[in-house]
């Protein structure tokens, strides 16, 4: 050729009557390919690479983008904002399922945070009559004018209010 080296594989064959035959060929086509393959292998060892960083990326970010917005819902409850629920999206994966026991569980909560109130109401309520009652008996006791007579029977009846208002104090609590 032109004063390159060319890359030459050969094999040696012994023939009838001492004779030898030498078979080769040039290996620079058969180098050429492998360096191909082995440049095309490197270039798709390093595209799956950015191929699985970018999908761990993006799936790690998808994934705390949920956790995030579960959590700000979490606090959000925590602070009192009982009406809060996580969104379900419909897919059916485990953020799915989460959101939805999250949500029967907030919705219990809510329930009974309710009945807590009505509870909490009521017992004001049957507790403000007695003790309006006794108020009044007291404050007629004060001195003045009354008698020791009329002093003795305010007292008798503030007693039983008070015993009225333990009573049914001890009945709400049970």
């Amino acid at each position: 050729g032109g004063g390159q080296p060319i890359l030459i594989g050969a094999r040696a064959h012994a023939l009838p009557g001492g004779v030898r035959l030498l078979v080769g060929r040039a290996l620079d086509g058969r180098v050429k390919i492998q360096d191909a393959i082995g440049e095309a292998v490197l270039w798709a060892l390093a595209a799956l690479w950015a191929m699985a960083v970018g999908g761990g990326l993006l799936l790690s970010r998808t994934i705390l983008r949920r956790v995030d917005e579960v959590a700000a819902i979490n606090r959000d409850v925590m602070v009192g904002d009982l009406g809060r629920r996580v969104p379900v999206r419909g897919s059916g994966d485990e953020f799915d399922r989460l959101a939805a026991s999250m949500n029967a569980m907030l919705d219990r909560i809510e329930e009974l945070m309710v009945g807590m109130r009505t509870v909490t109401d009521s017992i004001g309520h049957d507790l403000r009559s007695p003790l309006t009652r006794l108020r009044s008996r007291l404050e007629r006791i004060q001195p003045s004018e009354t008698s020791p007579t009329e002093r003795d029977q305010a007292l008798d009846d503030a007693l039983g209010d008070i015993d009225a208002t333990l009573d049914l104090l001890n009945r709400l609590l049970e």
